[in-house]
């Protein structure tokens, strides 16, 4: 664990490392880092309690700052993001994140009130390693990606969004290409009081995977999406309710 000031080390091996109480808005998580820092790497990033506007900010490529991030980030496996209340941007569309973004396999994020999105709408990032995303208490976010970043989770196996007021939709239209979650098991929606639907667009979507969707007090969503929404055999419960039929068909008539 991390306060805010500067550290030095000559040699660091971490599991987890977990910044917190960083006052300076100006700055981003890696502020701290110094030339010594050069031999640390970790698995999993924890931010808590502090007033960063952006995780991973935008830099010159192959200048010295940017090969000691990457050399920071090199083994980079999970990222938790809670109590940052002027976060507005997590920074997964900088171009010079793309390598470490992909090896992602989990991501948390909870109580970031100025966040609006996980990715803007307008960008394409690849989470083609990410396994599980839980996203909590997060009252502006809208949406939380893309249609064309949501075509990369072919590893997805559980999604968690609950209690974000302002969440319309989860994935926003971008394109009209369908789109497939192939190893997504486990969806939960709970607390999104202005949630109309899933994904806001009439693309086709493949769950092949899909065994279990839990629906709770999203009483604004009337339709799962526009388009067909395809699965295999799977439990969905509504406010508690088990129900049976086309994910479509039954939130329409519920």
């Amino acid at each position: 664990m991390i306060n805010e000031k500067k550290l030095d080390v000559s040699c660091v091996e971490l599991y987890s490392l977990k910044l917190q109480y960083f006052s300076d808005d100006k700055s981003d998580v890696f502020e701290f880092l110094s030339d010594s820092w050069k031999p640390l790497s970790m698995e999993n990033l924890v931010v808590v309690y502090s007033a960063f506007k952006e995780i991973f900010s935008s830099l010159p490529k192959f200048n010295q700052s940017y090969r000691l991030r990457s050399h920071f980030l090199s083994k980079l496996r999970g990222l938790e993001l809670q109590n940052l209340q002027r976060l507005v941007s997590i920074g997964f569309e900088q171009s010079w994140m793309k390598p470490f973004v992909e090896k992602l396999e989990t991501i948390f994020v909870k109580e970031c009130h100025c966040l609006t999105n996980l990715t803007p709408s307008d960008k394409q990032v690849s989470f083609s390693h990410l396994t599980e995303l839980k996203v909590e208490d997060c009252c502006r976010l809208e949406y939380l990606f893309s249609s064309s970043t949501a075509k990369t989770l072919q590893v997805l196996k559980k999604m968690h969004v609950s209690n974000c007021e302002s969440v319309q939709n989860i994935v926003a239209t971008e394109d009209e290409n369908s789109i497939t979650f192939r190893q997504l098991q486990l969806l939960s929606l709970k607390l999104l009081p202005k949630l109309e639907s899933f994904y806001s667009g009439s693309s086709k979507l493949n769950f092949p995977s899909l065994n279990e969707v839990s629906i709770t007090e999203c009483h604004n969503m009337e339709v799962f999406c526009s388009g067909e929404a395809i699965t295999e055999w799977l439990t969905l419960t509504i406010d508690g309710v088990y129900m049976r039929g086309d994910l479509n068909d039954v939130i329409k008539k519920r």
